[in-house]
């Protein structure tokens, strides 16, 4: 009877997650309203509040799980590259990333220009972010050991990733949301360039 009612209020707060990824996608942050998310949702406006205090909070809740998302399987798509340069296998993973933005605009749409890197990265490496994915927060280690087997200590690495996902996130929406500075394609030479140089310095 327990597991019964965990499973429904489980699938009403997914149900209002979804609904808001459909609604930001459409229309923007500011132009949704509780109302829309909760009838979009199938569900009361007062139970919207038995999970979320704010539309602020169910958004950045929809970022970390989108985020996270393409996170772990950019990473699980790089791990698997038999490539002895490591830094290439960053790369692969960037681009990657930029496949997946290709394919699902509405991702980079939610997420708005950023994939919001200090969200997740800190969610993860504390703990507490609510739905941590234990193999994505393997992976995260995996790429934050190998900076460190370069130098960095554990606060760098971070650093350095964080500036290397906002750069990525900023032109991907920049090219492919707001159509400015040129096709992606056209820029992911230069942007991987410049990707080298930060990791590598």
């Amino acid at each position: 009877m327990v597991d019964k009612i965990q499973d429904k209020k489980k699938q009403k707060k997914e149900r209002l997650e979804q609904a808001a990824y459909d609604l930001f996608s459409e229309q923007g942050f500011s132009e949704t309203s509780i109302d829309q998310i909760a009838r979009r949702a199938g569900v009361a406006k007062g139970t919207f509040y038995l999970y979320f205090p704010d539309k602020e909070a169910l958004l950045n809740q929809v970022i970390f799980k989108c985020s996270s998302r393409i996170f772990k399987e950019a990473m699980q798509e790089s791990r698997f590259k038999q490539l002895d340069d490591w830094v290439e296998r960053v790369i692969v993973l960037i681009d990657y990333v930029i496949e997946l933005f290709k394919e699902r605009p509405n991702d980079l749409k939610v997420i708005n220009k950023n994939l919001s890197w200090s969200m997740v990265g800190d969610q993860v490496e504390k703990g507490d972010g609510e739905g941590v994915d234990q193999e994505f927060a393997e992976l995260l280690s995996y790429y934050l050991e190998q900076l460190e087997g370069r130098g960095y200590e554990r606060k760098a690495a971070f650093q350095l990733i964080f500036m290397v996902v906002e750069l990525v996130g900023a032109v991907c929406y920049s090219s492919l949301v707001l159509g400015q500075l040129g096709p992606i394609d056209e820029l992911k030479p230069m942007l991987f360039e410049t990707v080298r140089k930060m990791i590598r310095n």
